[in-house]
């Protein structure tokens, strides 16, 4: 991900430096790409946080269902030694 925005960054600037536009046109697209590169890194952060955020879900309800297990089979061995 880091490679990823360092690489646009670049590729950003050297377009920039190359272009034969005019200074409003410039600061134009200077604006126009922060705010597409600002919309791309909000979207990927949401992206990864509902992305774990869901895994956490699913990793507390198995560690849940696994405890409930442990529970009922203390329980069943416990009123079994009450029997011996």
């Amino acid at each position: 991900m880091i490679n990823f925005i360092k690489g646009l960054s670049i590729g950003f600037i050297l377009g920039i430096l190359l272009a034969p536009d005019s200074g409003a046109a410039t600061r134009k697209k200077l604006t126009r790409v922060g705010t597409d590169i600002r919309d791309d890194v909000e979207d990927t952060y949401t992206d990864i946080s509902n992305s774990v955020s869901d895994k956490v879900s699913q990793i507390k309800d198995e560690a849940n269902e696994l405890m409930h297990t442990g529970q009922q089979g203390y329980s069943s061995f416990a009123s079994s030694q009450g029997r011996l």
